[in-house]
């Protein structure tokens, strides 16, 4: 036990640069102290993917990922809460999964936009289900693992099966790597064949658990490979490169070569590099998690061949930046951008009405008059008019956002009387002018004979209860001494005085600072 104990303080200690996890478990210094990436984290990727999906407005949408690996769905649940997104369908996929089955509730559940966010070997049977059942008129979002699959554009059929967008880093050339590569294997290899394998077979396989038998592979071979960690894999040899220039004090000529050193010496190091390579800027945060450059590509399955065509980015370095060029995106469904909602937005003048567990999902119900909806809380509650109406005689003064979110033009034209308006404007006059910035604009359009509005008109009495507070006993209160403080004058609200020169004339109407 304690020799497992032992091995365990030594691994944590030993540094280690990866180019390939990005779980966000490695994140956590407490648990991976030595742990350092060159390739973003889950989380990064997570972000990327919502923000797809919220420039597009989509709020209802499935998400595949791993049975062995749940990271990615636990932070997209996490993420997506308070943007309006619901998951309508979610699953971890594995190798023995029923693909048609999936497929088949996805589609009966009128999901059009699916990430898959799984290695590639899922998302490869994944692609070819949908192309073998038919599905059509989809937007796919490729997570990372197999956004840049050199396979899968060629498949025939793909092209019905929707648009395809992958999230990748952005890819960078490396400089004689090609000719590295031809060099090293040189030109005329044939590839692995039946004899090359048997012999393979009769020694011991390669450590490699991806690829045994990558030692056969030709050079051409090799460089079409998925090109999604070749930088990350360049990046990770000079982080350490440049590590071990400052810990040997090396200069131009020479270094230290007698300096002994310790991981905890590289670590230290590690993370106070920042240098460009290849026009990149490697710089770890305190998480040993590096800058994130993403690309977002489009598959363009409509050309031959097909090809990877960058059509946004996701900065964080100097600064949060994300950007799409719309007109770069060919839409499946003829140029337009799909639809992905549960239900169709409310128009003016109609409330939600829930329907079902998603929040995403409702029906959308007449407001009942002299009401309106408070999107500024949710939008499928309305409130009275009436309430802003007693605001106005009452201590309780209603918010900004309750006078910004009423949109006082259309409720007065379709339900109350010119009268009222010209009552809600000379009530705020004098105290919250900034409120009310272009209701002046009213009264050019009112006939002289309503500029005057009748006092039942303008109290409202009795028939309005539902509001905030409740009105406290009457005979138990001084009424005259505890209303008087707070209600207009009756001349102020009738306006019979001369209202041409007043303060409704006036340019400056709606400062703050009035």
């Amino acid at each position: 036990q304690c020799e497992k104990m032992d091995l365990k303080i030594i691994q944590s200690l030993l540094e280690r640069v990866n180019y390939g996890a990005s779980s966000y478990v490695f994140s956590d210094k407490l648990q991976y102290p030595s742990y350092v990436r060159t390739i973003p984290s889950n989380k990064d990727l997570i972000e990327m993917i919502i923000h797809i999906i919220r420039w597009y407005g989509w709020n209802w949408v499935a998400f595949l990922g791993s049975q062995h690996d749940l990271d990615g769905l636990k932070l997209f649940n996490k993420y997506i809460r308070n943007t309006g997104i619901c998951l309508a369908y979610q699953e971890g996929l594995s190798l023995n999964a029923n693909y048609s089955q999936t497929l088949k509730k996805i589609d009966e559940l009128n999901i059009n936009v699916i990430v898959i966010f799984a290695l590639p070997q899922y998302a490869t049977k994944m692609i070819k289900s949908a192309i073998a059942n038919n599905i059509q008129n989809k937007v796919w979002i490729a997570s990372q693992h197999w956004a840049m699959n050199k396979q899968l554009p060629t498949e025939p059929g793909i092209g019905k099966i929707g648009t395809i967008i992958g999230i990748t880093e952005k890819l960078l050339s490396l400089p004689g790597f090609n000719e590295f590569v031809y060099k090293a294997r040189g030109t005329t290899d044939v590839g692995h064949n039946d004899r090359a394998e048997s012999e393979v077979q009769g020694k011991n396989k390669t450590c490699n658990q991806v690829c045994d038998y990558c030692s056969l592979l030709t050079a051409e071979e090799i460089i079409n490979e998925n090109p999604t960690l070749s930088f990350s894999i360049y990046a990770a040899i000079y982080t350490i490169a440049h590590a071990l220039h400052k810990v040997l004090q090396c200069d131009m000529n020479e270094c230290h070569k007698n300096t002994v050193v310790k991981p905890y010496m590289l670590l230290g190091e590690i993370k106070k590099l920042d240098f460009l390579l290849n026009g990149r800027h490697i710089e770890y945060d305190d998480h040993f998690d590096p800058t994130i450059s993403f690309a977002v590509v489009l598959w363009r399955t409509d050309v031959n061949p097909p090809r990877f065509e960058m059509v946004g980015s996701y900065e964080k370095h100097p600064e949060i930046t994300f950007t799409i060029d719309n007109s770069l995106l060919l839409w499946h469904n003829n140029g337009s951008v799909p639809f992905s909602n549960c239900s169709v937005e409310c128009e003016a003048g109609y409330s939600r009405k829930p329907e079902g567990f998603h929040s995403c999902c409702f029906s959308c119900e007449k407001c009942p008059p002299n009401t309106y909806v408070d999107f500024s809380h949710m939008p499928h509650i309305t409130i009275t008019l009436a309430k802003i109406w007693l605001a106005a005689h009452w201590e309780k003064k209603i918010t900004k956002a309750h006078m910004f979110e009423c949109d006082l033009e259309t409720t007065i034209k379709e339900i109350l009387s010119p009268q009222m308006k010209v009552g809600v404007v000379r009530i705020y006059s004098k105290k919250t002018r900034y409120l009310l910035a272009d209701c002046s604009d009213a009264l050019t359009d009112l006939p002289e004979d309503a500029m005057e509005a009748t006092l039942k008109t303008i109290t409202l009495p009795e028939d309005f209860t539902d509001f905030d507070s409740q009105l406290p006993d009457l005979n138990t209160i001084d009424v005259v001494d505890h209303f008087s403080l707070n209600q207009c004058r009756t001349e102020d609200i009738t306006l019979k005085e001369n209202f041409e020169n007043h303060f409704l004339t006036m340019e400056r109407i709606g400062n703050t600072s009035e």
